[in-house]
């Protein structure tokens, strides 16, 4: 908590919105409202990012290790990657700005990687962690997990369809990850959540009338 001020938060809401403009959020290059309903503002600041490294890096591990991270040796290596892993180097240039109204939601899923050469500031780098900093807080009035983050342990031999769902007549489905929660975050301005990015986890609805505003980095 408080790695941002309240102020800090509203500047970084306004930048999104004057400066970026928010559109809708896409899956797979689509937008899908029954798997993904919010609207983003992407942009690249890589001074903002070492600044928001810097705040948090005493929080991070001090070593990323593939096994660590649920990746194997073989996706290691189709990535390019040396069998090197040391502390983490910083935040991925390209930052964006998740807008939630009420009603608004992300399902279970896991997020994807910044990987070799993407990165400007870090090309031999690839990302294995999420950091979430939420800007807004939520509203006092509404549902006790309005917005919160919710992460899963699914079963280790859950399929796909049980993981993320099935779409049947246009409302998607969801199997084992909504009995496996075992973490719940709530939104609050200035707090960061840091987590692999291949835990799945989901953005609860919105309920009540203030806006969720998260970074994701």
């Amino acid at each position: 908590d408080g790695v941002l001020s309240a102020e800090e938060c509203a500047n970084l809401i306004n930048r999104a919105r004057d400066e970026i403009g928010f559109v809708p959020s896409k899956h797979k290059g689509k937008e899908d409202s029954g798997f993904r309903k919010s609207s983003r503002a992407l942009f690249t600041d890589a001074a903002l990012a070492r600044e928001l490294f810097s705040r948090v890096v005493q929080r991070l591990p001090n070593k990323i290790r593939p096994d660590s991270m649920a990746i194997t040796r073989v996706s290691a290596a189709h990535l390019g990657m040396e069998r090197s892993w040391g502390p983490p180097c910083g935040l991925w240039e390209e930052l964006r700005v998740l807008e939630y109204h009420s009603g608004d939601f992300f399902r279970p899923h896991w997020d994807n990687r910044c990987t070799v050469g993407q990165s400007t500031e870090f090309p031999e780098a690839a990302s294995f962690l999420t950091l979430l900093l939420y800007l807004t807080t939520a509203d006092a009035d509404a549902d006790a997990a309005s917005g919160a983050t919710r992460v899963s342990c699914p079963p280790l031999d859950a399929s796909a369809s049980e993981l993320f769902g099935q779409y049947e007549s246009g409302a998607p489905q969801m199997g084992h990850v909504r009995d496996s929660a075992i973490a719940e975050v709530l939104p609050v301005a200035g707090r960061v959540l840091i987590f692999p990015h291949r835990l799945i986890h989901e953005g609860a609805p919105v309920a009540g009338t203030a806006t969720k505003h998260v970074m994701r980095a």
